[in-house]
């Protein structure tokens, strides 16, 4: 046995064991991330499962503050002062981006269609009440 001939090792580029290396540490990264991902995401579930009581405080949030609405609509307002002028100048300034179906109705009568774009009215009580 001792003999017996040494088989000359194969030459191998030192460029593909460099690339051997980092292949493997590259699949190593991805298995640690994929275990982080698996874990993350297991939590992330168990966040997202709501209570029941999460609900019933949800809606008796919401139901409390559509009576503040409706007691802040009830509740008498001053009376505005009519200007002195006969004609107003009213710009919009606003998108139409989260604004009240309501509010839109009324820029869309005055006119106001665009933001920054401008209109002349006349001053009477219906105009002043819906500005």
């Amino acid at each position: 046995m001792a003999e017996e001939e040494a088989k000359a090792l194969s030459y191998i580029p030192e460029t593909i064991l460099k690339k051997r290396k980092t292949n493997e540490e590259v699949a190593l990264r991805r298995k640690a991330q994929l275990e982080l991902r698996k874990h993350a995401s297991k939590k992330d579930k168990k966040e997202y499962i709501k209570k029941p009581e999460e609900f019933v405080k949800e809606f008796r949030y919401r139901e409390v503050d559509l009576v503040r609405m409706r007691h802040r609509l009830k509740k008498k307002r001053p009376e505005l002062a009519t200007p002195k002028s006969k004609l107003l100048f009213i710009i919009r300034i606003q998108g139409t981006n989260d604004m009240h179906p309501a509010v839109r109705k009324t820029l869309y009568n005055l006119r106001l269609r665009k933001v920054f774009s401008v209109v002349f009215v006349k001053v009477n009580a219906s105009v002043i009440e819906k500005l």
